[in-house]
């Protein structure tokens, strides 16, 4: 069984195979994803790994979860459903234009 300091290090280690950016701050693993990051308790992940005994099923388990996490928010823009907005060649030429005055 690994102590919590040499399983902190091979957790970041595996995690960095798997995203861009992972390391340990604080008590925390951070995993980063741009514009994305995840937050863990190191002492969470340890504890899971206590119980099963397992690393690799504890560092799957966590991959898993950090994944639907960062994945959460990601969006594809549909470009069949985008129109372009249409304006004649003339459009905006000759009207004022209001201007500011810094004081």
């Amino acid at each position: 069984m690994l102590t919590i300091a040499d399983f902190s290090r091979k957790i970041i280690f595996d995690l960095n195979r798997t995203f861009p950016i992972a390391r340990v701050q604080g008590k925390y693993v951070i995993v980063e994803s741009k514009p994305n990051s995840v937050s863990v308790p190191i002492s969470s992940i340890y504890g899971e790994y206590q119980k099963t005994r397992d690393y690799e099923k504890t560092l799957a388990s966590y991959i898993n979860i950090i994944n639907d996490i960062l994945n959460q928010y990601k969006f594809k823009i549909d470009y069949n459903n985008v129109y372009p907005l249409l304006k004649s060649k003339k459009f905006g030429i000759g009207e004022k234009v209001a201007s500011r005055q810094v004081v």
